[in-house]
């Protein structure tokens, strides 16, 4: 399905986070929101550290911070589940047109609605209605 910008946005603002992955802990103070995950048994190459950042202006700085200190890393961007994911970032679906296709149908809807109403506080219009739903019902179509 095409992504909108609008979509595009969503995903980099709510659902993508940004793994940096260091050999050690570094000097300097990190960045607000940064999360320090130890990685045991479960490393990537030679890091053992995974510095996980959500906002791309923080993922900048941290990265120049450790390229002014000479300190290797790594950077992966991925998606993370969030309770919300489903509903702004469908798989295979666009949320924008989701959006303006629900719209659409409710405003369908309401104005099938005013229709109808306005075609009941018409008499002529009622009674040609109301004969008209008897003979589908009881099937005499003379």
């Amino acid at each position: 399905m095409v992504q909108t910008r609008l979509d595009r946005w969503l995903k980099e603002k709510f659902i993508y986070v940004t793994h940096v992955y260091v050999l050690r802990m570094p000097d300097f103070k990190l960045p607000r929101g940064s999360k320090v995950q130890e990685l045991g048994a479960e490393k990537v190459g030679n890091y053992s550290l995974r510095i996980i950042v959500a906002s791309n202006s923080a993922v900048e700085d941290l990265t120049n911070k450790l390229r002014d200190s000479r300190q290797m890393y790594a950077v992966k961007v991925v998606e993370s589940n969030p309770w919300f994911g489903r509903f702004i970032a469908p798989k295979s679906q666009s949320f924008t047109y989701r959006i303006v296709f629900s719209i659409m149908t409710v405003g369908a809807l309401y104005s099938s609605w005013v229709c109808f109403k306005w075609f009941m506080a018409t008499p002529e219009l009622s009674d040609i209605i109301k004969k008209t739903f008897y003979q589908f019902t009881s099937g005499d179509f003379n």
